[in-house]
């Protein structure tokens, strides 16, 4: 994953580095019912923000998983901002950030 980078730290890039973008290598989690029942217990989500959080995590569009669950995308869009409050990010990166370390 690519994602905007300003580091607060003068020189961390070495000197006269001025870096535009940080990437994020990660494994992604197994997807499937146990994934999705350790993100409700740890984070309160319902079944359906666990799945698309997992989805998101594993990099499907919005767009493909209202798709994929037969709903529609302002629902998704809905879900994924809960998904965000409760996890504590504003960014899709963060989360990915943050589920990923988890290794559930």
């Amino acid at each position: 994953m690519l994602s905007p980078c300003t580091p607060d730290q003068p020189g961390y890039f070495g000197a006269g580095a001025t870096p535009a973008f940080a990437l994020t290598l990660y494994s992604p989690p197994e997807s499937g019912p146990e994934s999705e029942r350790a993100l409700t217990r740890l984070y309160h989500l319902t079944e359906a923000e666990a799945r698309v959080a997992v989805a998101l995590v594993n990099g499907a569009a919005p767009a493909d998983i209202a798709r994929r669950h037969q709903v529609a995308i302002s629902t998704v869009r809905s879900q994924i901002r809960a998904v965000f409050d409760k996890c504590g990010v504003s960014k899709h990166v963060d989360l990915v950030q943050t589920l990923a370390a988890l290794r559930y």
